[in-house]
């Protein structure tokens, strides 16, 4: 599924047109003629006056591997403009704020999840393509239009408040929902590259000055990774939120290590921001190994690794003297009580309830909601994924990526069981790690509410990566 975005021109006015005259469209849209001699004076260059929403309106066609299937309308919301007060409230103090639009004109598209991952790509390409400064959008649908509010909860978008619309517009009269997303403004500034690593790395480090700085074979979203010499690596964050891990990595992971047998990130050195770079950054010691998701394991291989990451999750478990955070927004809840995403599970499953067992689903959700981890907390990593274990001669060489660690509920580590363990392996990691089936019910939960999230984003439904998902969910619902 390729999406791509253009403003609409000529060639699209017959067909965005038949889909305003669609009754499915036209019970949430306008289909007035004012609208649409707005669209033909935007195609047209706006060379005359507009009466609609004096002509402010952007019109976009969103099109999946060529063919085109809805429409977008972005329109910048201002001060000076006639806004109800609820909106002007939430207007961005950093950057610019879009009012949002969106329609699938295509009927062949519902139900197949592409309407989030169709929103969330769009407003990607906006502030990469079209805006760098925009980091508020807001939306607002009809009250009694709850799938729409759904898709753009699932697209990342806030529920805030409600107000019933005003003015000469579609919808007057009618409650509506606030729904705003909000983005850390693009700094455009800086371009993260070996060049300005080197360059920081002479200023604050020059003992490192004469090592080679090349880039890693994969790059990541949150970070910049360069190999420095052969013995470090430089890691720096993308953006502000990304940044914030770096204090908290530097800080904590010494004082872990000593209680760990298998290798974690040793922070040597960190850096300041500098150069036009705005962020603190990291020099760590180089870890050798290959990422399991590039690999291909035996059965073998499979059990010893289940046995080497349930000893690396109790060692983890068991250190009891060294403070840290609770669970919260800046590691994504993991550690918390399961629950916290209740409401995105039960929508998720409702969803899927053609293509998953909903009853089962359901009862499962509902049972582990029902239990609680009775003990201390204790440290959990946050994201146990493959992505961030190394093997390095079918050995556990080192764990990586600790920015979602905290101390919680340990239930959110053991999703592993169902994402990547199966058969045996399975069997040993649930024997090593030795815990209540309160605690696996909740593990059970993460993985239910992570599947879920991830299949309901997939377009195709029969595609790999959607059968893996459905994989993952039979397992923990009939299990």
């Amino acid at each position: 599924m390729t999406l791509s975005f253009e403003k609409i021109s000529l060639q699209h006015i017959d067909i965005i047109f038949s889909w305003l005259a669609e009754p499915f469209v036209q019970e949430f849209w306008d289909n007035t003629q004012g609208h649409k001699d707005d669209i033909l004076n935007f195609v047209n260059g706006r060379k005359e006056p507009s009466n609609y929403c004096d002509g402010k309106y952007v019109y976009w066609i969103a099109s999946c591997d060529g063919q085109p299937f809805a429409m977008l309308m972005t329109i910048e919301e201002t001060a000076e403009d006639h806004m109800d007060d609820i909106k002007l409230h939430y207007l961005s103090k950093t950057g610019r704020t879009y009012g949002i639009d969106y329609m699938i004109g295509n009927k062949n598209y519902f139900g197949k999840g592409c309407g989030a991952k169709t929103l969330t790509a769009f407003l990607d390409f906006f502030r990469k393509e079209f805006d760098a400064s925009a980091d508020t959008f807001i939306i607002d649908p009809a009250s009694d239009n709850p799938r729409a509010k759904n898709v753009y909860m699932k697209a990342g978008f806030e529920h805030v408040a409600d107000f019933v619309m005003s003015g000469d517009v579609s919808g007057a009269g009618k409650p509506h929902h606030l729904l705003i997303r909000q983005f850390e403004p693009i700094d455009e500034s800086f371009n993260i590259t070996p060049d300005l690593a080197r360059k920081l790395i002479a200023e604050q480090f020059p003992e490192y000055a004469h090592l080679p700085i090349t880039s890693v074979e994969k790059q990541g979203h949150d970070n910049r990774t360069y190999r420095l010499g052969t013995e470090m690596l430089i890691r720096m964050p993308t953006a502000e939120s990304y940044a914030l891990k770096v204090p908290k990595e530097q800080a904590l992971l010494p004082k872990l290590a000593p209680y760990l047998t298998i290798s974690i990130p040793a922070p040597i050195k960190m850096g300041a921001a500098s150069q036009g770079y705005p962020y603190p950054f990291s020099i760590y010691k180089w870890l050798d190994g290959r990422s399991i998701n590039l690999l291909v394991l035996d059965d073998d291989c499979l059990e010893k690794l289940a046995s080497d990451l349930a000893r690396f999750l109790k060692e983890l478990q068991g250190i009891n003297n060294v403070e840290g955070l609770a669970p919260g927004q800046h590691n994504w809840w993991r550690g918390d009580h399961v629950s916290v995403y209740d409401k995105g599970a039960r929508e998720q499953i409702s969803e899927l309830s053609t293509i998953i067992d909903e009853t089962k689903a359901i009862k499962l959700w509902e049972q582990a909601c029902k239990t609680k981890w009775n003990k201390s907390p204790v440290w959990i990593h946050g994201d146990f994924a493959i992505s961030n274990m190394l093997l390095k001669e079918n050995e556990l060489s080192a764990i990586i990526d600790f920015g979602g660690m905290a101390l919680g509920d340990p239930a959110c580590d053991l999703v592993i069981a169902w994402t990547f363990l199966n058969g045996k392996a399975r069997d040993i990691f649930f024997q090593e790690m030795d815990l209540d089936e309160s605690t696996w019910l909740r593990a059970k939960a993460w993985a239910l509410w992570k599947a879920t999230f991830e299949l309901c984003q997939i377009t195709d439904k029969n595609s790999p990566e959607a059968l893996m998902q459905k994989r993952i969910i039979e397992n923990v619902v009939y299990e």
